[in-house]
């Protein structure tokens, strides 16, 4: 399985749902699951079972202009790309 999950930022802080089976998925499928998660994220409504299972993770600062960060793995995930 290939599981990712992707930083949004929320009012609350900084949470991260997870796209299951992107393997299996189209590009077009990809940017609709994530745009759903994203905006269940911002209103609260994404569940506790949504962001768990990633097996990499997805983070940028880029809608905040920083120049470089330090992304931390959270186990047991393999990677992050930041």
């Amino acid at each position: 399985y290939v599981h990712v999950g992707f930083a949004v930022d929320t009012p609350d802080g900084l949470m991260v749902p997870v796209i299951r089976n992107v393997d299996q998925k189209s590009l077009l499928q990809l940017a609709g699951e994530a745009a759903e998660l994203a905006e269940k994220a911002r209103t609260k409504k994404l569940s506790p079972d949504a962001m768990q299972g990633a097996c990499f993770t997805i983070s940028s600062l880029g809608h905040i202009g920083g120049t470089g960060f330090t992304p931390i793995v959270n186990a047991p995930e393999v990677a992050i790309l930041g």
